[in-house]
């Protein structure tokens, strides 16, 4: 959690594209399976919003991400050959 924007503007490169959107705290939960991460959930608030209590309400999130992420999708849905929709099935 980086809650300040002196925080923020330490730990991320692209500090200033998230100061220009408005905020000045980001709080990242890792996304992981048994084996691995996968990914992470990244949410950006003003400066000071996030406290220790938010990592515990997005971990449950970020389980049920890892649970789909690790699913076979069936290919037309995953985007697959043919896919335009960015993995969502169009009505055409």
């Amino acid at each position: 959690m980086s809650n300040t924007p002196e925080l923020v503007q330490q730990r991320f490169p692209d500090h200033q594209a998230i100061f220009a959107l408005g905020c000045g705290a980001v709080l990242n939960v890792p996304v992981t399976d048994a084996r691995q991460t996968l990914g992470s959930i990244n949410l950006l608030h003003e400066a000071g919003w996030f406290d220790r209590q938010h990592a515990p309400i997005v971990r449950p999130f970020a389980a049920l991400l890892a649970l789909a992420w690790s699913a076979e999708i069936p290919e037309a849905i995953a985007g697959g050959a043919g896919s335009t929709s960015g993995g969502l099935p169009t009505d055409a």
